[in-house]
């Protein structure tokens, strides 16, 4: 497989790392935009948009020190120790937050609450 090939495939892959972090950021900031989080709400919402904000400059730095690996830059072979079970530990706390109170979703004559069951 050509070098450039390659690049593209990290690259890609890399873009989809990206992509997680953004949506979720996006969705916070657009539920709070709409006013859709009661006002007591609103710091904790704040402070996930912060946590994925820092979980993507964290996987941009990651990038860009795998592609100066990439390019054998001097000072970029020393190896870092991480703390996998830390690690899965944070990624299983941000997935088990339940959700407070009801859903609400808006609709063309005001709010509605949602009761989480599809009306199929």
């Amino acid at each position: 497989m050509s070098r450039p090939t390659k690049l593209l495939l990290a690259f890609a892959a890399g873009a989809a790392e990206l992509k997680t972090p953004l949506t979720s950021i996006s969705g916070y900031a657009e539920i709070i935009r709409e006013g859709m989080v009661r006002s007591e709400d609103v710091s904790r919402f704040a402070g996930k948009i912060y946590e994925e904000a820092q979980r993507l400059m964290t996987l941009v730095e990651d990038i860009l020190n795998l592609s100066h690996l990439d390019e054998g830059a001097p000072g970029q072979e020393r190896c870092q120790g991480i703390d996998l079970y830390a690690l899965c530990q944070r990624a299983l706390a941000s997935l088990d937050e339940p959700a407070s109170g009801p859903l609400r979703s808006p609709s063309p004559g005001g709010i509605t609450p949602w009761t989480g069951r599809r009306s199929c």
